[in-house]
């Protein structure tokens, strides 16, 4: 049995990933999202996030901290279905 983080409660913004992206994360259509959280938040590929009644695998992550203007992280998600 595999075991994930869970994670609720952060705050951040997911947006759908357009098709070509999603494509190119070799995701299914539709399941492919974007999610930014500002910096400092312990997230780890492997882990879920629930977001919106929907579950997110953290596939990639962009580490932007301390990057000016907007520091903040980055991820590729994948719904969970």
């Amino acid at each position: 049995m595999k075991m994930q983080l869970y994670k609720t409660g952060i705050r951040c913004l997911a947006l759908p990933m357009g098709s070509a992206v999603t494509i190119q994360n070799e995701m299914q259509m539709g399941r492919g999202f974007e999610v930014s959280m500002g910096p400092g938040e312990d997230i780890k590929v492997g882990d879920q996030l629930s977001c919106n009644g929907m579950i997110l695998s953290v596939k990639y992550i962009r580490d932007y901290t301390n990057v000016p203007p907007v520091s903040h992280i980055e991820l590729v998600c994948e719904q969970v279905i």
